[in-house]
């Protein structure tokens, strides 16, 4: 009898579930519209970012609803001290279209109509206020939560 009993625990742990490893963190959405205005002109912009809380990575799309130009957006999104936050991400043009040229038999191949640029901010509860930096230049930038 006794020789019976030994396999039925290890019998019943083999049927055991097994341990589910704790999901990670939710990620936020964060999701901002205002506008900028860029070599003289008014553009309506929406910024649309994921964040990693355990990370502070930021990643999303940057739309400009003047043009309909789209952007991705890489970068980060840091607490800061006082309670706020910092937002520092780069705008790859490369999502969008792009061409193949040829120069005096030079080919050129995979070239953006638009450049990349940068965006960094501080948001101070629901407003982003920050610069949006295309090429050399520098234009200031004001958008509010709206989710």
């Amino acid at each position: 009898m006794k020789r019976l009993l030994l396999p039925l625990p290890l019998m019943l742990a083999a049927c055991a579930p097994a341990a589910q490893p704790q999901s990670a963190q939710p990620q936020t959405v964060h999701v901002f519209e205002g506008q900028a205005t860029v070599l003289l002109r008014p553009q309506q912009y929406r910024l649309t970012l994921t964040v990693n809380p355990l990370t502070y990575d930021a990643k999303g799309v940057m739309e400009n609803r003047s043009s309909g130009d789209r952007f991705s957006v890489a970068g980060t999104l840091l607490p800061t001290p006082n309670g706020s936050q910092e937002l520092t991400v780069k705008l790859d043009a490369n999502a969008g279209p792009s061409a193949r040229f040829s120069i005096l038999g030079f080919g050129l191949d995979g070239l953006s109509a638009k450049s990349d640029a940068f965006l960094s901010g501080t948001i101070r509860g629901e407003l982003l206020a920050g610069r949006l930096r295309v090429n050399a230049l520098s234009y200031p930038v004001t958008l509010r939560r709206v989710r």
